[in-house]
This record gives structure tokens, C-alpha cells and sequence, in this order.
């Protein structure tokens, strides 16, 4: 029964921005991305909608309305934020962001006579594809040429470079020697950096600032998966219809989200494991499956690339090129529909059940830009999920800088389904910052970042990059780091590791390097061991700043505690400690009661012995609370200074 929108049409039914600025009464708000009433509708007489210039408001007399005043300029050029330029599809526009402008994408038609016709553009046809681009590389000087990626300077002229041809992010991905570099200006297809895997000189890989040689695995790897655990990962991705439009400076979402999983696949420390192999148990290497959900209501709403030869066939898989095979894959079968996920759910759950139970990890990766249309009624679908023990993580892809509605949807409907706690195990992250080295893909295994932090292996000496360690003690505790307290500080790798063989490194006096025969490497002489809770007296026992020293008056000697203020992660790497819960709050403890015999367990009121276990345990009641604070608030018990705690 609704009117067709038109000049007397509520704001809110024109969803694009010609047919709201065409309406006297609506603007289009940049910010919600939406049709909405103009605040000069708010003026009742002439005298202050004419006054109110901010808003370009304007008196109609034949109406007695105060309207605004119809843009003057082209559609993208009336855009003054990046975010409303690139939210505009008829026509579409492009943003600078050097000069901060909105103006209208060229060569957009898809006639081969008409670009042709077109001073400013040509025609690109090879690998199938067929499209109309700007002219490319026609600078006159060499330093104009070379400010854009996509040219190189030779013989005096301005020439398109081997990966600057390629006109969009989906050919350009596909290239193995290429990558796509959205965030340039303009917009470049750059040759793809060496990867760390494809190294095998130790040294050759500590001279690379992005890569880690993996030491017990005698592997060069990228820097960020250097705490990468053995692990099964299944990415259950969007193949959405929205999944069409501009990302940011990628334009077409689809398309950018393929060439992101090539480029992380490209840097994954993969097993080599084809797809229905036996995998090893603890290589420190990585498996990944892929899954595309979407389609229509009561039809096919998942789907997996064929399980044939050179595929991965949706199957877990480490050989790199039936990853890629499958991605390829998917990038041509993309459903374009809509958004159900209940069957993609299933797929996956089919694919964990084939991951050994064997201490590896497993973990899930769900990806959408939009609201899930089987919202609700998915729960026995995530339960099987769950119950697979699997790391489940959810990223919202947004198309903008800033969030819209429309991602803010996706987050309700998303978010329910992650591990708990829930805040930890989600994401709602624009296309750019996805696809950088800073994106949830690539820091998977980096225990600094929010996901990366259940994945990433606890730390031990040589297991990860040295800027991984937080504090001093840690880094220190591997001989190949150094602490530095210069410009931004923190842990560094140490620079006796540049030293490639045992002669160079022991005639390295002057930053004090050993050969360590166990790694293999040149490392930092350890320091020498000092007890810095050698007090004699109570006082300076307890003053002590540099450790957590604790003074015993049964025996008069001050100890230090090691295991005090540390993280979960670091005190589950430290021989002697524990972590115990206490309500809401944790703390790194030393472990009690780990006497071997019955009479030195029974000496210490806070253990007692289990004869049918043969084990000494800690006692219930006063003795489980290790720490002094949370022992003092149980009224019947007491705290002395030492380190036990005793009931009244």
C-alpha cells in the first residue's frame, strides 16, 4: 500500500544518496550511512531557515517549508568524508587521501568500444578476465613515474612493471610473485617479498628483521608464528551477496577477503601434510580447512572445493598449493546469496572430527560482514561445535573505517556463538586492517594479540621471537635476546646471533658471546646468578624491590619467591609454580605440598598425606588460599610472615 519514494516519501525508504539529496526534505547522513530528515524542516519561518547557513537551508515560499538547498556538485564530489565517498554505488566514486577529496571513479564502463574511446583509459584482456582501467605509467619524469608502485623508470620512459599489469586485487593475487597493496596511493599490484619458509641459511634468516629461525625445528619462519603450536584451524568465511561491494580501498569484498587467505596461506608455517594424510602430533606446524557458507533458504547454504586431486577438498590440509587450489576455488563458486551459516556450522564440526586427539590445538575462524539470517536457530549445530574442544573466533569484516549499522547487526548475531569469554574470542575489524600484517589471520599465533594469546605456545627458552617477552626476566631467560632500554625498549634479538659459526662468535668479546653447542648458535653469555634476596635481617628482607622476597622466622634466612607477580602464561613455564584461582582473581603461586614422604608432608601443617594415593596434598580449608591477602579475608584463618598459612 506504500507510496514509491518520490518528493513526499519518508526519509528512511531512500537507501541510496540520489534519490535522498533528490528529496528537498532529507540529507544523507555520512556517519549512519543513511536518508535522513533535514534539520531545516525544524525552522518555521523564513527569517531563520535563511539564517542557518550550516545546514544550506532555504525558504519555500509556495510550500511556507524550510527545504535544503539542493547540492550544486557531482554526488562523489558532494562527499566529505572517506567513508561516505566509498559507501556511494551509482555511480562510484574514489577517495584521495592525499588531497582528502571525493571525485568519480574512471573507466568504470565494462564496453571494450567505449573504453577504447576514452583518452583516460584502457582496455586489459588476458588470464580471462576483461576490464576497463585507467591509463597507467604515463608520468613524464622519473620521479613521478616511480611514486607509483605500479611503474619503474627505463630507458628514459615510464613502463608498467611485471606486477603492476595486473588492473585488480583478484589477478593480482593470483599471481604467486605479487601482492595487493590497497592502502598505496594509488592503489598497486607490488612484487611479493621473499617468504621467510622459502630460507634455509640460519643466518641469512636472523638477517631478516620479519622472519625467526625456528630453532627446534631447524625452520626459518615468519616472525609472528613463532609461537605457533601444532594446530588444526578451520575458517568458515561469508559468501554473502554484500560480500560484492567496495571494502574500503579494495573494491570488491569477496575478492579481497580471497587474496588475504593467499597471502596468509603464503606465510603459514604449514605441515606439508596433504589432505587426508596421517599428521604428526607435535610439529609446531599448522593444518587449515576451508569452508564458504551463505546460499538460500531451504537449499544449499555451505560448501567445500571438490575433494580431488591438487584440492584440499575442504578437508584438514598442510601443502600450501592445495590451499591455494581451494581458495582459487572458492573465489569462483562464491554463493553471492545470502547469509545462513547452520550448515556451515555442520561442515565444520565433520572437518574437526577428523583433527587427532593428540595435544594438538584446534580452532575455528568464523568470518561475516553482515546479520545471519538463521539467527537463533543454530543452537544444536554450536553445541556439536563446541564439543569439539575447538578455539571458536568470530570476525566481523566491516566495509569502513568506522562502524555502521549494518556491522554492528553482524556483531549481535555473531559474537553469541565464539568461546567464552567472549569479548577475548571477537572482532569487528574494517577490510584494510584485516588484510595487514596487524590482522587477526596473521598474528593467529602471536601471544601479544587478543586471539593469538589462547593459540601461541606458553614461552620457553628459543620457542619464540624475542620481542614476545614482556618483561626482562623473561627475555633475558633465552640466551639469544638482550633487553635494551634504548628508544621504545623491550626485548631484542641478541646480536651475537649474527655471528654464524662458532670461531666468529667466541672472538665476539665485546658483547659477551658463547657458543651454545645445544641450540647450535652464538647467544649472550648468561649473567651471573645473583641473589638479590641474600638479606641477613627481616627489614631488608622484605624491602627488597628488585624480587618478591619473603622472610621465614622459623629458620631466619630470606628466599626469594619466583613465582610471584607473574603472568598465567609465564608461571605455567616455570618450574615449581602454579596458577591458583581464588573467586575472580588468580595469581601465580608456589606449588605446595610436593613432599615425597610422609613424614616431611606431615611436618607442614598446610599439607596432609593420602596414603591410598601415596601423594602429599594440600589441605582443605586455610592451606588452599596461596596468597596472604586472600587468606586474611577467611575469618577463621590466620597468616604468619612466612609462606605458610594456618588455620586459628
Amino acid at each position: 500500500l506504500a507510496l514509491p519514494p518520490n518528493g513526499g516519501a519518508p526519509c528512511h525508504q531512500y537507501e541510496v544518496y540520489g534519490a535522498c539529496v533528490a528529496d528537498a526534505g532529507c540529507v544523507w547522513d555520512e556517519s549512519a550511512l543513511r536518508c535522513a530528515d533535514t534539520p531545516c524542516l525544524l525552522h518555521c519561518g523564513q527569517m531563520d531557515c535563511d539564517a542557518d547557513e550550516d545546514n544550506k537551508c532555504a525558504w519555500n515560499g509556495a510550500e511556507n517549508t524550510c527545504y535544503t538547498t539542493p547540492p550544486t556538485g557531482g554526488a562523489c564530489e558532494e562527499q566529505k568524508t572517506e567513508t561516505g565517498c566509498l559507501a556511494l554505488e551509482d555511480p562510484e566514486c574514489e577517495w584521495s587521501r592525499d588531497d582528502e577529496v571525493c571525485t568519480e571513479k574512471l573507466c568504470t564502463t565494462t564496453s571494450k568500444d567505449e573504453c577504447t574511446a576514452d583518452s583516460q583509459c584502457e582496455w586489459f584482456e588476458e588470464e580471462g578476465a576483461a576490464v576497463c582501467t585507467p591509463k597507467r605509467c604515463t608520468a613524464p619524469t622519473e620521479g613521478e613515474c616511480v611514486a607509483d608502485k605500479r611503474c619503474e623508470w627505463e630507458g628514459g620512459v615510464c613502463k608498467v612493471t611485471e606486477c603492476g599489469r595486473w588492473p585488480t586485487e583478484q589477478l593480482c593475487s593470483r599471481d604467486g610473485n605479487c601482492y595487493y597493496d590497497a592502502l598505496s596511493e594509488p592503489a598497486a599490484c607490488v612484487p611479493k617479498r621473499e617468504s621467510c619458509g622459502d630460507v634455509v641459511d640460519k643466518c641469512a634468516c636472523h638477517e631478516k628483521e620479519e622472519c625467526f629461525w625456528l630453532g627446534s625445528k631447524a625452520k626459518c619462519v615468519e616472525s609472528q608464528y613463532g609461537a605457533c603450536p601444532t594446530l588444526d584451524l578451520v575458517v568458515l568465511f561469508d559468501g554473502s551477496g554484500s560480500m560484492v561491494k567496495q571494502f574500503g580501498h579494495h573494491p570488491h569484498g569477496f575478492h579481497a577477503l580471497m587474496a588475504t587467505m593467499r597471502e596468509w596461506v603464503n606465510g603459514l608455517p604449514l605441515s606439508g601434510d596433504k589432505a587426508g594424510a596421517a599428521s604428526a602430533a607435535d610439529t609446531q606446524k599448522v593444518r587449515v580447512a576451508f569452508v564458504q557458507y551463505g546460499g538460500e533458504y531451504k537449499k544449499v547454504q555451505a560448501k567445500v572445493a571438490p575433494p580431488t586431486a591438487g584440492y584440499a577438498g575442504g578437508r584438514l590440509s598442510g601443502d600450501k598449493d592445495e590451499l591455494l587450489a581451494d581458495i582459487d576455488w572458492h573465489e569462483d563458486n562464491h554463493f553471492a546469496k545470502q547469509t545462513f551459516i547452520k550448515q556451515g556450522l555442520e561442515m565444520t564440526t565433520d572437518v574437526l572430527a577428523t583433527s587427532p586427539v593428540d595435544g594438538r590445538r584446534r580452532a575455528v575462524y568464523i568470518i561475516s560482514d553482515g546479520k545471519l539470517d538463521d539467527e537463533g536457530r543454530v543452537a544444536e549445530e554450536l553445541e556439536k561445535l563446541h564439543a569439539t574442544k575447538a578455539e571458536v573466533f568470530g570476525i566481523v569484516v566491516r566495509r569502513f573505517a568506522q562502524h555502521t549499522e549494518e556491522d554492528i547487526k553482524a556483531e549481535a548475531t555473531l559474537k553469541p556463538l565464539t568461546t567464552a569469554p567472549q569479548d577475548d574470542h571477537f572482532i569487528n575489524i574494517d577490510m584494510d586492517h584485516m588484510a595487514s600484517p596487524e590482522g587477526p589471520l596473521s598474528t593467529i599465533c602471536d601471544p601479544t594479540t587478543p586471539f593469538g594469546k589462547y593459540l601461541a605456545l606458553p614461552p620457553n627458552g628459543g620457542a619464540r621471537p624475542c620481542y614476545e617477552y614482556a618483561s626482562l626476566g623473561m627475555c633475558v631467560a633465552d640466551a639469544g635476546c638482550a633487553w635494551s632500554d634504548e628508544g621504545v625498549g623491550g626485548c631484542k634479538t641478541s646480536v651475537c646471533m649474527m655471528n654464524c659459526d662458532r670461531a666468529a662468535c667466541m672472538a665476539d668479546t665485546e658483547n659477551k658471546c658463547t657458543w651454545s653447542a645445544e641450540r647450535g648458535e652464538c647467544v649472550t653469555t648468561p649473567p651471573p646468578v645473583v641473589d638479590v634476596c641474600g638479606h641477613t635481617t627481616e627489614a631488608s628482607c622484605l624491602a627488597e624491590e628488585d624480587a618478591v622476597c619473603e622472610w621465614s622466622r622459623s629458620t631466619g634466612v630470606c628466599r626469594q619467591n619466583r613465582c610471584a607477580k607473574q603472568t598465567e602464561v609465564a608461571c605455567a613455564a616455570l618450574d615449581g609454580c602454579e596458577w591458583a584461582t581464588e573467586g575472580a582473581m588468580g595469581a601465580c603461586v608456589e606449588e605446595r605440598c610436593t613432599y615425597g614422604n610422609l613424614g616431611d608432608c606431615s611436618a607442614d601443617v598446610a599439607c596432609k598425606w593420602n596414603g591410598g594415593r601415596g601423594k602429599c596434598e594440600v589441605t582443605d580449608g586455610c592451606a588452599r588460599h596461596g596468597r596472604r591477602r586472600a587468606c586474611r579475608r577467611m575469618r577463621r584463618c590466620a597468616s604468619g610472615r612466612g609462606t605458610t598459612y594456618a588455620g586459628r
